[in-house]
């Protein structure tokens, strides 16, 4: 789901498919980051974090993945992950 994100973003920048899959084979050679599977409870979690903090579904997958695996930040310059990073101790950082 986040590479989905990432890669429409990148395009909205202009950037290129080879530029896509070259930036997502780096984040998968980052030692820092982890790529997560979608389970049954990481999808209820973000059904649970959509209704309480009217976050949409797609990101609320992505915010119930960073509270059930402890992550300390999500990249984002969305607005409506701020009152859920501010309740689960999660920092949001911009692009």
């Amino acid at each position: 789901i986040t590479f989905a994100e990432l890669t429409k973003k990148m395009f909205q920048f202009g950037r290129k498919m080879d530029t896509v899959l070259s930036f997502i084979g780096d984040l998968e050679r980052n030692k820092k980051i982890q790529i997560i599977q979608t389970t049954k409870e990481l999808l209820l979690e973000a059904g649970k974090i959509s209704f309480t903090f009217s976050i949409p579904i797609v990101d609320s997958i992505i915010a119930s993945t960073a509270k059930i695996m402890g992550c300390h930040a999500i990249l984002s310059e969305d607005k409506h992950y701020t009152d859920f990073c501010k309740k689960n101790s999660i920092k949001l950082v911009s692009w």
